[in-house]
């Protein structure tokens, strides 16, 4: 029997991307024999290329992501602790609000202001994992939901499993003569020379945030602290004095009015 742990499961993959032989390794789990039998070509390198970046696409949705993104996923299966919200709007805007407690609309629509959330969100709330061994408190996680992007994502990582899928099967089924027509291998579903790799599908958008809601159950402060996330990297939050203002947001000046 084979790890049946999801870590372990990931180690083994890695290891194998890892390998200098891993790339025809790899070529052979999704491209059809009979297409390799003249040699590895531009479009079918391209190809394999392409579906090897979405199946790390898919392995980084379930580990070593600073969300919780698999247990956002066991949360939206189950319908447990979890909110779709779509009255959330979060902005980063350098411009303070004014002494009055006001801040112009340009403000969080010009060129110095990042949003965050424009999207709708999901809010999940977990225990937060471990860190160096200690369990952490409670944990809200807030996810930006692209559903354009969602979408994106799912078709391509659907693609690279069916290609698998028809190549593991063509395995399995060879050689053994008369089958029915409910037991053949299913077809390839082509390959997808020069992408889209994960990288053209909104690579720069925030993935969510995430807030620490109680301490750890064994006393101390959380080694989680809040902050903002986006695929590759991960902005920490300090917050100082009271972390909850109300704003209110008006027209700006006319000049000359």
């Amino acid at each position: 029997m084979g790890p049946n742990q999801l870590d372990q499961i990931v180690e083994q993959l890695q290891e194998f991307f890892s390998s200098p032989d891993a790339p025809m390794k790899f070529a052979r789990l999704v491209l059809r024999q009979q297409d390799l039998q003249s040699g590895m070509t531009e479009q079918l390198a391209s190809a394999s290329n392409v579906f090897a970046d979405w199946l790390q696409f898919s392995i980084d949705l379930l580990v070593g992501h600073e969300l919780q993104l698999n247990a956002a996923h066991n949360k939206v299966k189950h319908g447990l602790s979890v909110r779709a919200r779509d009255d959330l709007k979060v902005t980063f805007a350098s411009t303070p609000p004014a002494a009055d407690g006001t801040i112009p609309v340009s403000a969080l629509t010009g060129p110095d202001a990042v949003d965050i959330f424009d999207r709708p969100v999901i809010e999940v709330l977990a225990q937060a994992p471990k860190v160096g061994g200690h369990r952490q408190g409670l944990e809200l996680t807030q996810l930006r939901v692209d559903v354009p992007a969602v979408l994106a994502e799912a078709y391509m990582i659907a693609w690279a499993h069916g290609a698998m899928f028809h190549i593991a099967a063509a395995r399995h089924f060879d050689g053994r003569g008369e089958l029915p027509v409910n037991l053949r291998a299913p077809s390839h579903p082509g390959y997808p020379v020069d992408g889209p790799f994960p990288r053209h599908i909104a690579a720069d958008a925030p993935v969510g945030m995430r807030f620490p809601l109680t301490n750890p159950p064994g006393g101390g402060h959380t080694q989680r602290p809040a902050g903002i996330a986006f695929r590759d990297s991960f902005i920490p939050l300090l917050f100082t004095g009271s972390a909850m203002r109300n704003i209110r947001v008006v027209a700006d000046e006319t000049k000359g009015a």
